[in-house]
């Protein structure tokens, strides 16, 4: 998978090339080392369903839902 460095040093931005929604989980733990390093990882031009980001966000394990007392809290 390849991606470049922003300017400002820490912002991962991967090869739009690269579709998520085709990722193997070797993919999502690569791109997991790259969040807990980097902090920012962008990937850009992806066409996802809800399904699909389900299905994705399931690969990265112990993922917790975010709760907020926002109005929109119903839209995360």
């Amino acid at each position: 998978m390849d991606y470049t460095i922003h300017d400002n040093g820490w912002t991962v931005i991967l090869d739009p090339k690269f579709k998520i929604k085709n990722a193997t989980q070797d993919d999502i733990n690569f791109i997991s080392k790259l969040v807990s390093k980097q902090t920012v990882v962008i990937l850009r031009e992806q066409d996802l369903t809800p399904d699909d980001e389900v299905r994705i966000v399931s690969m990265f394990k112990d993922v917790e839902r975010a709760v907020t007392s926002d109005k929109n809290a119903d839209m995360l």
